[in-house]
Parts: C-alpha cells; structure tokens; sequence
C-alpha cells in the first residue's frame, strides 16, 4: 500500500513541521495510505515526501514510517505511538480524512538521524492540505 509519488520540492529538516492525512489503502481495511506531505511554513507548505507504512509491535504499539527529502537523499524517518500528546485522537483512531502535523527532530539513536516527534491529530473530517 505504498504511496510511490515522487518527492517533488522542499527538505524536511529538524525543526520543521510537516503535515500529511491518512487515506484508505486499496490493500484493505487494515491499511491506511498517508499522502500529500507538506513541510508548513509560515508563508508556504512545500511537499517533502510521505509515509510508506503502519506497523503495530508486540505489544500494540503504532509505528509510522516517514520517507522524507534530506540533503543527502530521500532518508527515512519514524514516529511512534509515544510521540502523540495526551488529549489528542488516539493511534487506533487514524482513518481516511484525517490530518496530523508532526514536527522532525534529531534522532541520534537512528542511523537515518531522523525521528518525528509532537505527532498531532487535529480534524476528524477530510482536510485540505496547506499548498
């Protein structure tokens, strides 16, 4: 259920946010196909890239996979069940139409140096994205 559109303008750098909403995927229900990366700025949102997958771990835990544009090349990055703050929607809430912001940071523990954090849900309706 990979979203294979090419990365078109804009890095993802630490600091930045970046937004993206969660899509049906054509595998199943039990997917969902995150698209329409945008890094937000205060005067534009620029596309960077997007999130490859959804996986849980043993213990239900939800992980997110993020390919972005970095200086050296496409790089991955991820964000986990952990990231999102209290009072937000809850992982397993994550459904079509759905728009989330989350924020890249250091990672020094990944080899791809990146990891996604202050991972947000903030409608529960179709969203446009910033263009």
């Amino acid at each position: 259920f990979l979203h294979t559109r090419d990365v078109k303008y804009g890095t993802a750098a630490v600091g930045k946010v970046v937004s993206y909403r969660a899509e049906p995927s054509p595998k199943g229900e039990g997917y969902r196909n995150a698209y329409d990366v945008a890094v937000l700025q205060p005067d534009k949102g620029e596309v960077v890239g997007y999130v490859t997958k959804w996986q849980k771990d043993k213990n239900g835990k939800l992980y997110g996979f993020l390919k972005v544009k970095a200086a050296e090349g496409i790089k991955s990055a991820y964000f986990t069940q952990d990231d999102i703050p209290v009072g937000s929607i809850p992982p397993a809430a994550i459904q079509p139409g759905f728009e989330a912001v989350l924020t890249v940071v250091n990672s020094p523990g990944r080899p791809d140096g990146y990891k996604a954090q202050g991972l947000q849900f903030f409608s529960t309706r179709r969203a446009e994205l910033h263009h």
